[in-house]
């Protein structure tokens, strides 16, 4: 059986994706607090510059946690720099943050395949890279 791929959550918070899906994630969150009630591997770090290698994670999850950072479209460039090819990508934003940030950088990567999905108060983007 083929190793599964890793998995992030950024902005984590308690690292509640993780728990719902039963599946172990890697939790970054800026907040020791929040971390401290997470599960599993742990990282204190900013999602503009998250700690991690190029193309390290199968899957990157990032749940109502862009409204949180300095700059959708920088945190949108980075999950995607640790997104390995073939991975995907699903952010959550709230319509009042930084969304025109968010659909920036998903559109200067026109090789990526985009879904947004309207979610009422919030937008929801899948994201496959090739």
């Amino acid at each position: 059986r083929p190793f599964a791929p890793l998995r992030l959550d950024a902005g984590s918070g308690t690292g509640l994706v993780g728990r719902v899906l039963r599946r172990p994630f890697i939790c970054v969150d800026a907040s020791p607090k929040m971390l401290a009630l997470a599960e599993g591997r742990r990282v204190i770090a900013d999602m503009t510059r998250l700690p991690f290698r190029d193309e390290t994670f199968g899957l990157v999850v990032s749940v109502s946690a862009i409204e949180k950072s300095v700059s959708g479209y920088a945190t949108v460039r980075e999950l995607l720099r640790v997104l390995k090819p073939g991975g995907q990508l699903g952010v959550t934003a709230l319509k009042s943050a930084d969304v025109v940030g968010v659909q920036e950088a998903l559109r200067e990567r026109p090789e990526l395949d985009v879904r947004r999905i309207d979610l009422e108060a919030d937008l929801g983007f899948v994201v496959r890279k090739p």
